[in-house]
């Protein structure tokens, strides 16, 4: 017998066993992954080929290429944001601004850092309010999004409206029936 890797099973009759590493993709899933890392590498070339003139004209700024076009962004969730209403469908390249010395990883990890405390913040206002806003608005999806509370109907429905009124900002949302979450 033999297991999904090509090696031979180590006893008689035993299932074959899946091979670590990659998951086996379709014909059609693999032809995407790889218009997708294409793409990718298209907006890289376009942004290196610009890099030294956008990085002086927007020092710390996160920067977002996609199809061909440039975005200057405060956050990183701002040039995710752009990307998605923008470019349906389409990858994008993004770089994210660092300190001097400081890895990629750790200019993530500070971006998240952000993110949560912004987060936070945003979250202490829904709670000191707490009663208030839920006795206006019973049954509502809530955001509190840069100091604001906004109110609609469904989850999809506040999440736009923060995209819209906020780009980029992260918010607290609160669901009906559902426990509080942080989105950043």
């Amino acid at each position: 017998m033999q297991r999904l890797d090509g090696k031979a099973a180590d006893r008689e009759g035993a299932a074959p066993r899946l091979a670590l590493g990659e998951p086996a993709l379709s014909e059609g899933e693999k032809e995407m992954f790889a218009r997708w890392e294409k793409e990718r590498a298209e907006q890289r070339e376009i942004f290196e080929a610009r890099r030294e003139e956008i990085l002086a004209a927007h020092p710390g700024k996160h920067i977002a290429v996609c199809n061909g076009e440039v975005l200057v962004a405060d956050t990183a969730l701002g040039a995710r944001q752009w990307t998605m209403q923008n470019h349906i469908g389409r990858e994008a390249f993004y770089y994210m601004p660092r300190l001097e010395g400081q890895t990629d990883d750790e200019a993530y990890m500070a971006e998240i850092a952000r993110s949560e405390r912004e987060t936070d913040r945003q979250q202490e206002i829904f709670e000191a309010r707490r009663e208030e806003i839920l006795a206006a608005h019973p049954g509502k999806h809530i955001a509190v999004c840069n100091g604001e509370v906004l109110v609609a109907d469904t989850s999809k429905g506040v999440d736009e409206m923060v995209m819209r009124k906020y780009p980029g900002r992260t918010a607290f949302f609160y669901s009906p029936g559902c426990m509080c979450v942080s989105i950043f």
